[in-house]
């Protein structure tokens, strides 16, 4: 258990208040826990907070509960300051509240992509709290096993509804959706480190992977380019087809829930913190770089692609998208290959965390600054999950050009 910052608990009872709309609900109790293992976030402090309230107008009827989930900025300076510039809170609350009530109506009732946000405060550290998905059985599934194909396809579809709808957003309305111009990798000195350290780091592990050394001057040679190519690979040009991207679509960032003989039943994602308008090859790029098992990306990236287009079609038809706007699929796959860099800083900024073993050194700092052998650097870099699928990686990102220039 932890205990919330007074200032947190303090706006509970108002936030479900407001939530029930009802005004005669009265907290009782809380308590809170991390709602996440170590390893699985790093910019944000997630908790799962149970709270016991009741009716102050019907005090003989039985006390309820209700689980939240309260995401905040960590106490830490780098981290509140990086949070400001990057904006997570802010745009992650302008999701929740404008962009994905608006896509439901475009998409209908029986669309479900996420959660609903129960409440937001910005002072004196920003906070935004959810409902609890873990209510309705829904689960993450092991980050360093990877998803099945099954899982993958269900988690595409869900992807391309959420595209589907802002694409349509954004013909209509299209300051909503250009707003969102930051994404993940942008060009700042934090940025510019965190990519010159991972493709360094592995170009040293791969100057003593058999068969791989090739790569090793490759990468390094990347090292000082690297935000400006993955930058080019997610710019738009004026006539591309675009979405608004989720940004971080991994596969900590979507949750399952299963039926009770543990069929797959159905998919939600989460945590809208570095969105990006720009070309859908932005997210499946990234989703293919850090999320399918090893077999899945050696077998299905066709499958995948495939199943993606034909789920977002769909949903651009039903919410009336101009027929003569969208993409055909060889335009959709000629943009997926042209923005394989993006795929390729995927793979060497977010994929050592999802294969990394969960250790209490685990973090972004840790990456950044520890490079010896027993460090979480050197870890992150050098174990066989991670080397599984970089050898099958980097031979894919070479076939599509990403080391030619």
């Amino acid at each position: 258990m932890v205990d919330l910052p007074q200032w947190i608990s303090n706006t509970f009872q108002d936030s479900l208040r407001k939530y029930f709309k009802d005004e005669d609900v009265v907290i009782i109790q809380h308590t809170s826990a991390p709602a996440i293992p170590i390893g699985d976030n790093f910019t944000t402090d997630i908790f799962r907070t149970l709270i016991t309230y009741e009716n102050r107008r019907k005090k003989d009827e039985e006390k309820h509960t209700i689980s939240i989930i309260v995401k905040c900025c960590p106490d830490n300076e780098m981290l509140k300051n990086y949070e400001k510039q990057m904006r997570f809170f802010e745009q992650e609350i302008s999701v929740y509240t404008e962009v994905l009530p608006a896509v439901k109506e475009l998409l209908g009732e029986d669309v479900v992509l996420s959660t609903k946000c129960i409440s937001s405060i910005r002072e004196p550290r920003s906070v935004i709290i959810l409902e609890d998905l873990s209510t309705e059985q829904f689960k993450v599934h092991p980050r360093q096993h990877g998803l099945d194909l099954e899982h993958c396809l269900l988690a595409i579809e869900k992807l391309a509804y959420f595209h589907a709808g802002t694409a349509t957003i954004h013909e209509k309305n299209p300051p909503i959706i250009k707003r969102y111009d930051l994404g993940i990798f942008w060009d700042n000195p934090h940025t510019t480190r965190w990519l010159a350290v991972g493709f360094g780091a592995l170009a040293k592990a791969c100057s003593s992977w058999p068969g791989f050394e090739k790569y090793s001057e490759k990468l390094d040679s990347l090292k000082t380019k690297a935000v400006e190519k993955t930058l080019r690979a997610s710019r738009l040009d004026s006539q591309d087809f675009s979405v608004l991207n989720h940004g971080d679509f991994w596969i900590t960032n979507f949750m399952f829930n299963y039926t009770s003989d543990s069929k797959l039943k159905d998919c939600r994602i989460v945590d809208f913190q570095v969105v990006l308008h720009s070309s859908p090859a932005i997210d499946l790029s990234f989703f293919w770089a850090t999320s399918p098992n090893v077999e899945v990306k050696t077998k299905c990236l066709n499958i995948i692609l495939n199943h993606y287009y034909k789920h977002l079609t769909t949903a651009l038809n039903k919410a009336q998208y101009p027929t003569e706007k969208m993409p055909t699929f060889q335009q959709f796959e000629e943009d997926f290959n042209k923005r394989a860099f993006y795929g390729l800083t995927s793979s060497i900024s977010v994929l050592p965390f999802v294969t990394a073993s969960k250790r209490s050194d685990a973090s972004i700092a840790n990456l950044l600054n520890d490079e010896s052998k027993e460090g979480f650097q050197y870890h992150a870099f050098n174990n066989e999950r991670y080397r599984a699928y970089m050898e099958h990686l980097l031979p894919f990102y070479e076939s599509l050009g990403v080391f030619d220039c």
